[in-house]
């Protein structure tokens, strides 16, 4: 009984979006029919509302009913068809068919039928949602420019998709199909197609009827091959196929009158073909993630390309004439294979470069365009730093830089430099020239100290400087007012100058698994000190003796005191330079050694030494230790 009642419905539906059934509405009345009631609706009624029962009768879904009297309800602060009561929260059939948009984003609606009862809808949004079927009632709704029904559960486009005449625009990506009909090519009015993220594993030839389709979208699908019939479309700007598993381009790939933007990244390319360099459209290319080795001699004929992305490649060389590309403004060449730096010097329009993770040794500054200001370079081979005058943003971390030349002062315009994961020991003065710097990384390298220079940079934001071997932080940093973030983890720090605590810009400060034994931060800082050794707080550590038996050691011995002590609870060496001996008790049997934790026995006898981290006032940081000198 209830299938027939739903065929009933659409039926109804089907007529009422008739406008000239709606002219002659009053000579008609229509029935609905179930087990216990009859529910009709007359001409005359046009304008009554729609009680609670036949709005399930017509909105079987309640999630999407509810979406519906909303959407009505919301439709009161425009009355272009002088409806009658619109400012009332009843819905009518005029109303209904008065509806042009629908948004019914994440409203967990399985079912959208009885849509056709809003015969005039130009835009729908129906994204996120559990809908597994497209009703064929939504060929009805002649007006429609607009279905967006992305990330759904669909698992097949229906033949009669293709009766949808009107249809701009059609976005069923993120769902579950397999194929689609060769009926989309009947859409004739269609200028953005997206189907990504499906299973897709073929684009039918159809697809070429579509005279002014602008954009097709088929990424993340299980494509195979190239849909080359595609090629003569005549105003197809964009084409996104990446991520599927095509392993060639067709050889006519450079037919395409007006494609400006081709991705076909994260595929299965070995090569392109030469027609590629007769897309003289073209803006952005992306060929990322493949398996080239090498790129087309004629690719340098994209004189309007300003955008190519070659990563992830096994491109071992570029093309000579590589420098006529004098539009490009972007490049990506990282995770590839090249050894030596490319003669950019003539891309007078570049100002973005990627080509970190290659195998560059070094780099003739030369070969660089004056144009250029952001540059990665991480993750190469480089020893020596590039100086690069006009660069804003340099990235060298992740090389096997040791020195830093005193010449980097000459970047004049730098703002970020990153130096971390090398192996530099020693900052040189100059770095403290290097004014225009907003932020510095000098991570995980060696470093024992930073130069009091540093402290001249004014418009530091972001100082970078964990894992190394850092003693101290100069008191000259806290002149710089501008400074945000300060992260110094994984150092030998035992104290923190109050001209930094002071900075009143300081965010974020990152201290953890240091030797601090008190923070004079302000509570608005958010300073983490998890690994320290501060007393009272949660997440700290503090020293103790490896045993309670007295240290035996004979007159003339040496020995080095961070031997008999540990950190309570952790696996963590106490670090040099951390420790300092406080007082010696009985100081005639012995004397200091040759650094700050070692003594040496210099006659017979028994004493105390206390031991503890340097600047500390704290009984944590601290541990007495008996000792016994014996005779030689």
């Amino acid at each position: 009984m209830r299938k027939n009642l739903k065929m009933k419905i659409a039926t109804l539906s089907a007529v009422l979006i008739s406008s000239m059934v709606l002219a002659s509405f009053s000579e008609n009345k229509f029935v609905y029919a179930d087990e216990n009631e009859t529910i009709s609706i007359n001409g005359e009624d046009f304008d009554r509302e729609i009680n609670e029962n036949e709005l399930k009768l017509i909105f079987p879904d309640e999630n999407f009913r509810n979406v519906i009297i909303r959407t009505v309800t919301f439709t009161t602060y425009t009355n272009p068809q002088a409806i009658p009561d619109i400012e009332s929260n009843k819905v009518t059939l005029r109303k209904l068919q008065s509806v042009k948009y629908l948004f019914a984003v994440e409203e967990q609606i399985n079912s959208i039928e009885g849509i056709s009862y809003l015969p005039n809808l130009f835009e729908v949004n129906l994204e996120g949602n559990h809908i597994n079927v497209i009703p064929e009632e939504i060929v009805k709704l002649e007006a429609l420019d607009k279905l967006i029904i992305s990330r759904n559960k669909i698992e097949e486009l229906p033949s009669y998709i293709g009766n949808m005449k009107k249809l701009r625009w059609f976005d069923v990506s993120q769902n579950l199909l397999t194929f689609i009909p060769k009926e989309i090519g009947n859409i004739t009015t269609l200028d953005r197609l997206d189907i990504s993220q499906n299973k897709i594993k073929e684009i039918p030839s159809e697809v070429t009827n579509l005279k002014k389709l602008i954009r097709l979208i088929a990424y993340d699908n299980e494509l195979t091959t190239f849909p080359s019939d595609i090629v003569s479309l005549p105003v197809l700007r964009e084409l996104n196929l990446f991520n599927n598993n095509i392993t060639e381009l067709p050889n006519n790939i450079g037919s395409f009158p007006e494609l400006m933007y081709l991705r076909v990244g994260k595929n299965k390319l070995t090569t392109l073909p030469e027609s590629i360099g007769n897309l003289k459209k073209l803006y952005t290319l992306s060929v990322d993630n493949n398996e080239l080795k090498s790129l087309p001699n004629n690719i340098v004929n994209l004189s309007r390309v300003t955008e190519i992305n070659l990563s992830n490649n096994k491109i071992e060389v570029l093309p000579e004439n590589i420098n006529n590309l004098t539009s490009l403004k972007e490049m990506h060449l990282e995770s590839n294979s090249l050894e030596n730096f490319p003669n950019l010097s003539t891309l007078t329009s570049l100002k973005t470069l990627y080509i970190s993770k290659n195998n560059i040794k070094e780099i003739d500054v030369n070969f660089i365009p004056a144009s250029l200001q952001y540059i990665d370079l991480s993750k190469n081979q480089l020893t020596t730093t590039p100086i690069i005058e006009n660069i804003k943003h340099l990235d060298l971390s992740f090389n096997k830089i040791q020195e830093i030349k005193e010449e980097i002062n000459g970047m004049k315009v730098i703002s970020y430099l990153g130096l971390n994961g090398n192996e530099i020991k020693i900052l040189p003065n100059s770095i403290g020239n290097m004014v225009t710097l907003t932020g510095i990384n000098l991570s995980d390298n060696k470093l024992e100290e930073i130069p009091v220079e540093l402290g001249n940079l004014s418009r530091l934001q972001g100082l970078y400087i964990s894992n190394n071997g850092l003693l101290e932080i100069p008191s000259s940093i806290g002149n710089i007012a501008e400074l945000r973030f300060i992260f110094a983890s994984n150092n030998r720090l035992t104290v923190i100058p109050k001209e930094i605590s002071a900075i009143k810009n300081l965010k974020k400060v990152d201290l953890r698994n240091n030797y601090l034994t008190k923070s004079d931060f302000s509570d608005k800082v958010n300073v983490l000190l998890d690994g320290n050794f501060i007393k009272g707080m949660e997440g700290q550590f503090e020293i103790e003796k490896i045993s309670n038996k007295k240290i035996d050691f004979k007159v003339g011995e040496e020995i080095n005191l961070l031997d008999y002590i540990k950190i309570k609870g952790a696996d963590k060496e106490i670090s040099l330079g951390v420790m300092e001996i406080e007082d010696i008790s009985n100081k005639e049997f012995f004397s200091m050694g040759s650094n700050s934790t070692s003594i040496v026995g210099t006659k017979k006898g028994n004493g105390k030494v206390i031991i503890k981290i340097k600047n500390s006032t704290v009984d944590n940081a601290s541990v007495t230790l008996g000792v016994r000198i014996k005779d030689k």
